[in-house]
């Protein structure tokens, strides 16, 4: 990155500040006790109660693409699900969806090499800061049962969520839940074109689904890496890592160990053995992974049921970003 101007550096300041109020940058005891409050609102069968709402906004992302010959799957179909779905878990009225959007849009476009539009990204946590303390208020006047007023009701032994615990957790909510599902359903869509003899599987047996979903997080892992700073003096196969070095662990690179996957580097949606680190491991383990399974298990699903003769438009490019892996169009023809 260019170095900075102070106005550009003082907003690129602010937004890292308040990144690190996000829970998965933190550690315990700060991670244990928001993980052990956010966890109790997010239980499985809250993800099972937004089935309906899933399968809803599906179904109106499909509508839109029917009648047409060709689309781009990433900003007509799968930009739009995670986004809708994550603002009606909000409360938000959908008048208000297509801002929301813009919000995570931007903030998704603040990643490392280039980290674009600093000073818009700082403008959107603002704004979105702004708009998640008014659905606040709103809530506290009165009784509504999305998840905004699930978090602001949950309690452990006396302990609550403070006013800036929440606009952070929507913010990562917003960034984390949006980015990596686009992501997942875009490239699951793409596998499966570029791979026919998987896609006909599925179409045999839509009950697959499930197991294709898993197999597509290891084979196109969206979260590549994931930095960590090593804790004490340790060796790691032979290698000696100091104190308060940062690793990035190369995720995608283990979900390719031909140590672990028999035929790594082949897409098998019929794989048994499937224990992939698409969703980390251990105290941050991804809190909305059955919410981003249920959102691609339906997008997916519900795309080649009914666009089964859908073709692949045109080559694909792949983001330049070491971070999170996604195509930048996908277009079809709708078949």
């Amino acid at each position: 990155m260019d170095r900075l101007s102070p106005v550009d550096a003082d907003a690129f300041g602010k937004v890292t500040a308040f990144k690190l109020l996000w829970m998965s940058a933190l550690d315990a005891p700060e991670h244990t006790r928001l993980r052990t409050l956010v966890h109790k609102v997010f239980t499985p069968r809250r993800v099972a109660e937004m089935r309906p709402r899933v399968e809803r906004i599906t179904a109106d992302l499909i509508k839109d693409l029917h009648g047409r010959s060709s689309a781009d799957i990433v900003h007509d179909y799968a930009y739009g699900l995670p986004i809708y779905v994550i603002a009606d878990m909000l409360g938000a009225p959908p008048k208000d969806w297509e801002a929301i959007r813009d919000w995570s849009s931007q903030l998704a476009s603040f990643q490392p090499p280039h980290y674009e539009g600093i000073q818009e990204t700082w403008k959107a946590i603002v704004e979105f800061r702004a708009y998640v303390e008014e659905l606040i208020v709103e809530r506290r006047r009165n009784k509504h049962t999305d998840l905004l007023a699930a978090l602001l009701d949950v309690e452990l032994d006396g302990d609550r969520l403070t006013q800036q615990e929440l606009e952070a957790m929507f913010v990562l909510l917003l960034f984390a839940g949006h980015e990596t599902t686009t992501n997942l359903v875009s490239n699951g869509i793409y596998r499966l074109l570029s791979h026919p003899d998987q896609l006909a599987l599925l179409k045999d047996d839509p009950g697959l689904i499930v197991n294709a979903v898993e197999e597509l997080l290891r084979f196109d892992t969206n979260v590549q890496t994931g930095p960590r700073m090593a804790a004490r003096d340790l060796e790691v196969a032979g290698v000696e890592i100091p104190k308060g070095t940062t690793v990035m662990a190369m995720i995608a690179a283990a979900n390719r160990d031909p140590g672990r996957f028999p035929d790594p580097d082949k897409l098998d949606i019929l794989r048994e053995e499937n224990k992939h680190l698409g969703f980390s491991v251990g105290p941050h383990y991804c809190l909305g992974q059955a919410l981003a399974r249920l959102e691609a298990q339906i997008a997916v699903g519900t795309f080649f049921q009914e666009f089964g003769g859908a073709q692949l438009a045109a080559e694909v490019h792949w983001r330049p970003n070491i971070h999170q892996r996604r195509v930048v169009e996908l277009p079809v023809t709708l078949g």
